[in-house]
């Protein structure tokens, strides 16, 4: 049985986050710059290019269903062995994505590189949360949060100038020398952290935990179709089953593949509840965002891409003022200002943004840009600051499946909205129909803010900002 090893001040400290970061922007790009590729890839394949879904689907599909064992298979193996791997196995398999022959076997890929994310972002995060102490957390958790921030903005235009200027196949080829990297690197400064084991793999709970994270983008894309409505609500009460008999598992089985006690850590399960909200209405964003501006303003594919880079901006002013403003503020007001922001820009979309001049939409993008970094690194650092070393596993491998869920979620969320619009008010064109998913983020957005408004004021004072 192997010996615990819980380094808080390594040597290593700064390159470890390097790395995982670098990771984490890897696989975010690599999401993010296919979408802009789809119809040259469609072509290439002889196929429409709705039928390219697949592709995407099959990426989420198992990056989702593996999230959940990836803390047990971290503590299993090691994090350097599972860390290497999951790179190994993401850079093989963009190698394949970009030779592949046919769509199913690029589908058949691309659920290969959505195994490996399933573990690299995860088990990368868990490497820095227990390698860092608690007092330079928001240092940590701004570095490894960026990539989320910035892969889904600079993806869209750099997809467009690859496949214009390259071939789409360098999408996935780009992966290969940055993996080779990562790969050389991480033996020589990456930690092999492990955990004894007390207990076997929980099969009864991931398996509802599959159900479940399944059933809910199933269960959006179902009500979506507008038809259907028996199937949309079987599946309905179908992923409300599995949800329950996943807490009653957790709940009482002593080694569940979740320990639900981490719930009794107030600052953390505030943001697993108001902060998923929050998160599934800012990863809205990106998606919505680019459709109001090419469908509602008139403005070309790649402008619009070039105008995504705005929130960049935003991000990086925010990233580099967050220190300052945590110190002056503290986390909670910070906090509430960032939800309140995001809620605002909202609204201004909604009603002013498609009459809107082009500095003033610059202006509420780059707002914009100011509140999604504050809401990701504020949540991202509140979320382990009262957890435990012998609760972090189990409070990353929640997190982190409630990130990846509030990914699709928000998209499926807002295409639902948008769907729903058009049919009960055909008339009113993509203006009404964008006013409405603008409209229903905000209320998220709300609901979000209630609940966050309950962190104690107290909360992330032991963090030396």
């Amino acid at each position: 049985m192997s010996e615990p090893v819980v380094t808080r001040s390594n040597p290593h400290q700064n390159m470890i986050m390097y790395l995982v970061a670098g990771a984490f922007f890897m696989e975010n790009l690599d999401a993010t710059v296919l979408v802009t590729a789809i119809p040259a890839m469609a072509k290439a394949f002889h196929v429409t290019a709705f039928d390219m879904n697949i592709g995407i689907t099959a990426y989420l599909v198992v990056l989702t269903l593996l999230i959940p064992a990836s803390g047990w298979i971290a503590d299993r193996f090691g994090t350097r062995r599972v860390f290497f791997t999951s790179i190994g196995l993401f850079t093989l398999a963009s190698a394949c994505c970009a030779m592949a022959p046919s769509l199913t076997w690029f589908a058949i890929f691309r659920g290969l590189q959505g195994a490996a994310g399933a573990l690299m972002v995860p088990v990368g995060r868990l490497a820095v949360l227990k390698n860092t102490p608690k007092e330079q957390l928001l240092r940590a958790t701004a570095m490894i949060t960026w990539p989320g921030l910035v892969a889904p903005v600079i993806g869209p235009p750099l997809g467009g100038l690859i496949v214009q200027y390259i071939h789409w196949e360098w999408i996935f080829y780009l992966n290969i020398p940055l993996g080779i990297v990562f790969i050389c690197l991480i033996f020589r400064f990456f930690p092999d952290t492990h955990t004894p084991h007390e207990k076997g793999f929980d099969l009864s709970g991931f398996l509802l935990s599959c159900g479940f994270n399944v059933g809910l983008i199933y269960s959006l894309d179902a009500i979506a179709e507008l038809s259907h409505w028996p199937t949309a609500i079987a599946s309905v009460l179908l992923t409300a089953w599995f949800l329950w008999a996943f807490i009653r598992h957790c709940q009482n089985k002593t080694h569940a593949i979740i320990n639900w006690q981490i719930l009794q850590h107030p600052t953390y399960r505030l943001v697993v509840t108001g902060g998923t909200l929050f998160r599934i209405s800012l990863n809205a964003a990106p998606f919505l965002f680019p459709l109001i501006l090419q469908l509602g303003m008139g403005i070309s594919p790649f402008q619009s891409g070039l105008l995504m880079l705005v929130m960049f901006g935003g991000n990086l002013l925010m990233k580099s003022l967050i220190r300052v403003l945590v110190r002056k503020f503290g986390f909670r007001p910070l906090l509430l200002g960032g939800v309140a922001v995001s809620i605002g820009i909202y609204q201004l979309m909604a009603w002013i943004g498609v009459n809107a001049s082009m500095a003033v939409i610059v202006l509420i993008l780059f707002g914009y840009g100011i509140s999604r970094s504050v809401g990701y690194t504020v949540l991202s650092t509140l979320a382990f600051s009262d957890v435990d070393d012998h609760h972090m596993t189990d409070a990353n491998t929640l997190l982190n499946m409630l990130l990846r869920l509030s990914n699709g979620v928000g998209v499926a969320f807002t295409a639902l909205v948008l769907k729903l619009s058009v049919f009960a008010h055909p008339n009113g064109g993509h203006l009404f129909a964008y006013q409405m998913a603008l409209v229903a983020l905000s209320l998220l957005g709300v609901f979000a803010l209630v609940l966050l408004r309950k962190v104690d004021k107290t909360a992330g004072e032991g963090i030396v900002v």
